[in-house]
């Protein structure tokens, strides 16, 4: 199992470093080392969300399918990042978190999107904590738009929760 998630790591590393060169080679202004990007502040008119991807137990364990069940689980995850990458509103690092109280979870379930005040709760609904991504996106209709939009959500749960930018020491 260890060589598994070990190997998984490493393709979504990759996946991770493919983007991030081709950002780059676009001269995109979000390939700056993690350290200067995860603590930045968002763009002018822009907040941060952190979504947070869960799963449930069933769907978590596909992450451990090779061939074209691995492409399967794998394909809505991929077509997602490139969609929030098109749309300008990926973060590629992590950052601090606003408080519980300020999440919400949406689900979509029957064709139908719910939102609910909050936080997920892990393993509240059995489901696994599965990753997350950091968004930059106008305000919170607009994050729980990408949210409704992530793979997971007909099956888990995403919870959309505010990021915070921590003070930064000044130098004497």
């Amino acid at each position: 199992m260890r060589s598994r998630v070990l190997m998984l790591s490493a393709v979504v590393l990759g996946s991770a470093l493919v983007l991030s060169g081709a950002l780059r080679a676009a001269g995109d202004e979000r390939t700056k080392p993690a350290s200067s990007v995860s603590m930045s502040a968002p763009p002018a008119g822009k907040q941060r969300y952190t979504l947070f991807i869960y799963e449930s137990p069933s769907e978590h364990a596909k992450r451990a399918l090779t061939g074209e069940a691995a492409a399967a689980y794998w394909g809505p995850y991929m077509t997602y990042t490139q969609q929030l990458t098109d749309a300008g509103v990926m973060v590629p690092a992590g950052c601090c978190l606003a408080p519980d109280s300020a999440s919400r979870v949406v689900r979509n379930r029957n064709a139908q999107t719910t939102t609910a005040v909050g936080t997920h709760a892990p393993g509240r609904d059995g489901d696994i904590l599965g990753g997350y991504f950091v968004i930059d996106v106008a305000g919170i209709d607009e994050a729980l738009s990408w949210a409704a939009k992530a793979p997971n959500a007909s099956t888990g749960a995403v919870e959309v929760r505010p990021s915070v930018v921590p003070p930064m020491p000044t130098k004497p």
